[in-house]
């Protein structure tokens, strides 16, 4: 599909992501499993533009236009990746609700644009012609410089929308959208809210986070959100140098102008050793992450991260003993999950990583003893 392209094989991956994600929502959605977060800031940036499209999403229990239904507000867990190549940012995340067949989702996708138009209207019209061959009962609207479209397509048509449906089986047979299309100098950018219905309080999110986006210049970076960003597309671009070199200048930002909430924080850390790796710096990729979890010693992906570098230095001791502080703290968040409300039969092996089978660990499972100190671990 020419103009408007889609990394089938990274969008499959995000949309698997978000099934794991809504199975999680009864868990983050009852009241004493989650306190009050402020809506979170994302930028989706492309490497060497000068703009970025940044916007917010109202997360867990966040009051939306006065309203403060769990149901009509949540976002579960956004996924932010980018295309093979790095030429497109993606942001996908689902609503949280309890009725899964609804299964109402928001992908935001910035990408180079292959030409030029003069304004959104011209660019909607550009990607509803080559979106979907058989998209149907279109609308068009303008809304504060925005142009929108709400449009159905069925379920087994070509393009953006049955990709994610086609991962999800017959789950959804009906696709109905509400699509936000934005320009920027060299940029595309669409915002899009999708459900096989969409009620009132999928309007007001999708609204919400259309008022939210803006275009910002990254041309000269100042704080740690700015070079996390970027580096970010270094990486996507297999630059780890040029990545490396923005994710250590955000980590020094961050000691003294902190900006980056514990996600994005998690993320930051986990690329930076990424690309150390990349480099073949192993000791430098264990620095950052045992920096990154005494900085936030919550946060269990980056103790796993640390045991699976560790594994890689055939560090028995020191990859057991990291483990085992991973695993205290998922026991932890399976424990509070088994008090809450609504149970998922599926949750143990979704939050205990199966070290049996991770390609880290895989010369240390040949030896007994650390076979059977992982096993422990998973007792309580």
């Amino acid at each position: 599909m020419k103009g408007i392209s889609i990394d089938r094989q990274a969008f499959s991956r995000a949309a698997c992501f978000l099934l794991v994600a809504l199975s999680l929502l009864t868990w983050t959605a009852h009241p004493h499993a989650q306190t009050a977060p402020a809506p979170i800031r994302y930028r989706l940036t492309l490497a060497d533009k000068q703009w970025a499209l940044e916007l917010t999403i109202p997360t867990l229990y966040q009051p939306l236009n006065g309203v403060s239904t769990v149901t009509q507000l949540a976002i579960a867990n956004p996924s932010e990746f980018f295309s093979e190549g790095g030429d497109t940012a993606w942001l996908m995340a689902s609503q949280n609700r309890y009725d899964h067949h609804d299964l109402p989702y928001v992908t935001v996708s910035v990408q180079a644009a292959t030409q030029s138009f003069e304004n959104p209207a011209a660019f909607r019209a550009f990607a509803l012609k080559r979106l979907i061959k058989d998209v149907y009962n279109v609308r068009t609207v303008e809304y504060k410089q925005v142009s929108l479209a709400r449009y159905t397509t069925p379920y087994g048509s070509t393009g953006t929308v049955s990709e994610f449906e086609r991962v999800l089986g017959d789950v959804v047979s009906t696709a109905h959208s509400l699509e936000a299309y934005l320009v920027k100098g060299n940029l595309w950018a669409r915002i899009r809210f999708t459900g096989r219905s969409i009620k009132p309080e999928g309007e007001r999110l999708f609204y919400s986070i259309v008022d939210s986006a803006r275009f910002v210049d990254v041309s000269n970076p100042a704080t740690s959100f700015d070079y996390y960003s970027i580096g970010r597309t270094f990486s996507a671009k297999k630059d780890y140098g040029r990545a490396a070199e923005c994710f250590s200048a955000a980590v020094e930002l961050e000691k003294n102008q902190p900006q980056l909430d514990s996600e994005h924080w998690e993320e930051l850390i986990k690329n930076y050793a990424a690309a150390k790796v990349a480099m073949s710096d192993l000791a430098g990729a264990i620095e950052i992450l045992d920096y990154g979890t005494r900085r936030e010693p919550t946060r269990a992906g980056l103790f796993m991260e640390l045991a699976r570098r560790y594994a890689s230095l055939a560090d028995s001791e020191n990859t057991l003993a990291t483990l085992k502080k991973a695993f205290v703290l998922l026991n932890r968040e399976q424990e509070i999950f088994e008090k809450t409300k609504y149970p998922i039969r599926t949750w143990p092996t979704l939050i205990l990583p199966d070290v049996t089978r991770d390609p880290a660990f895989k010369e240390m499972m040949k030896d007994k003893t650390f076979r059977k100190a992982v096993k422990a671990m998973k007792r309580r």
